[in-house]
């Protein structure tokens, strides 16, 4: 499947969650260069990467970050369901397309189902996030629910952010491809609260 079919979907999705990829809100340009995308591939983060980022994910809804934490878990999922997603993103693809070659004709209804379709998809990843910190709630709790840690997340810093996503990368142990689910985590936490959380 052509890199580029992904796009328009993507670049739809992160709209509707206010993302920026690297500063850029015009997903497009920035995917659709090759030596930026050899940039984003398989690149370890830094820990000073993984805190500005999940500093920068402060700034979203929870509803959100955990929609991020599903599709960040893609990355672990079945090719199967992976596929089952971005052939229904594909399929929209062509109907904006066709839309966009057609413009006279009306295609409000059809793409008010798309959307649900969307809305679907959307609750699907967020289901997945939601999941996934339940599995892992306990280990996070060992790890974060101590006095120490909950006095330095009295003030979420980007000292203490790096922290907190030290210990949960440590605590995870996900693989260098998914790495950055930790700084989802981290934020997650943050945003609701570590002591809500260690109660």
């Amino acid at each position: 499947m052509p890199f580029k079919d992904i796009l328009v979907p993507t670049w739809l999705l992160c709209n509707r969650l206010g993302l920026e990829v690297n500063g850029r809100r015009d997903i497009y340009l920035f995917l659709s260069k090759p030596r930026e995308r050899e940039k984003m591939t398989a690149k370890e983060l830094t820990i000073e990467e993984l805190t500005t980022e999940a500093m920068k994910l402060l700034t979203i809804g929870i509803e959100e970050l955990y929609v991020v934490l599903g599709y960040q878990l893609l990355g672990s999922s079945r090719p199967a369901r992976v596929a089952g997603i971005i052939s229904y993103q594909t399929a929209l693809k062509k109907v904006i397309e066709t839309q966009d070659m057609y413009e006279a004709l009306s295609f409000g209804t059809n793409l008010a189902e798309w959307g649900r379709g969307f809305e679907l998809m959307y609750e699907e990843l967020k289901q997945d996030g939601t999941r996934f910190l339940d599995s892992v709630r306990d280990d996070l709790r060992n790890g974060l629910c101590n006095e120490e840690i909950l006095a330095l997340a009295d003030e979420i810093t980007a000292s203490t952010m790096q922290i907190i996503v030290l210990i949960v990368a440590a605590i995870l142990r996900m693989p260098m491809q998914i790495e950055s689910v930790s700084a989802t985590v981290a934020a997650i936490l943050c945003k609701l609260g570590l002591k809500n959380f260690c109660r």
